[in-house]
């Protein structure tokens, strides 16, 4: 696999423009991006899924579908959640599938339609650096970067037990993500709350692209 393209944009919702390289920054996103610093760091399209729905489209120019990275590969719609990408020394790790897309949608004004809720594919960036075209694709099964706490062992019995989480605010998503990091691997999450505005100072997955929804489909 290889990326056949990058691509940023100054607003969201928008055409992205061809760039000859991307600067990934880590837990932050794409330079100069426009979703850089929110929930859905980076957009991948594979071109075998964008080639099912453009047999219907007028060709556009590379970006023109809302995608930072085009890649020459197998589909990324089927991917698990938790699949890393190794791109370069970049390393990201897919977090969402496919979005609703908003009645204001210039891409799907623009085109006739808008793939994202079907296709797109959604990152964050684990290890940041650079990407430009040509750069291969390895698909990894789950993020190298990782650092798992080491006081409890990989072979204790304990990490196959269900754990409920009541509550995922600011201290249970903190809470959450720490017992993923032990090991942990089976949760029922319980909250009734979306997310708000005045959650953002202080609740590690609140940010513009969460906002209004659930908190347990966050985490």
């Amino acid at each position: 696999m290889k990326v056949l393209a990058t691509c940023i944009s100054e607003k969201k919702g928008t055409m992205k423009t061809e760039v000859d390289k991307l600067s990934c920054i880590q837990d932050w996103g794409i330079k100069n991006d426009a979703h850089a610093g929110t929930y859905r760091e980076v957009s991948i399209m594979a071109m075998c899924d964008l080639l099912e729905y453009q047999k219907d489209y007028p060709p556009f120019p590379y970006g023109a579908y809302g995608e930072n990275i085009l890649i020459d590969g197998p589909s990324l719609a089927k991917l698990e959640l938790g699949t890393c990408l190794e791109i370069g020394d970049v390393i990201l790790e897919l977090i969402q599938i496919g979005k609703r897309c908003h009645d204001a949608c210039v891409i799907r004004q623009l085109t006739g339609d808008c793939v994202m809720p079907k296709i797109g594919t959604f990152f964050k960036v684990k290890k940041g650096g650079t990407i430009k075209k040509g750069d291969s694709v390895k698909i990894l099964k789950s993020d190298p970067t990782a650092k798992p706490l080491k006081f409890v062992s990989e072979d204790d019995p304990l990490l196959n037990r269900r754990l409920v989480i009541v509550g995922v605010g600011a201290v249970g998503q903190i809470v959450s993500e720490q017992l993923v990091r032990l090991g942990f691997k089976d949760f029922v999450f319980i909250d009734n709350d979306v997310i708000h505005k005045e959650n953002f100072n202080r609740q590690l997955y609140a940010d513009i692209d969460s906002l209004y929804r659930p908190k347990v489909e966050i985490v």
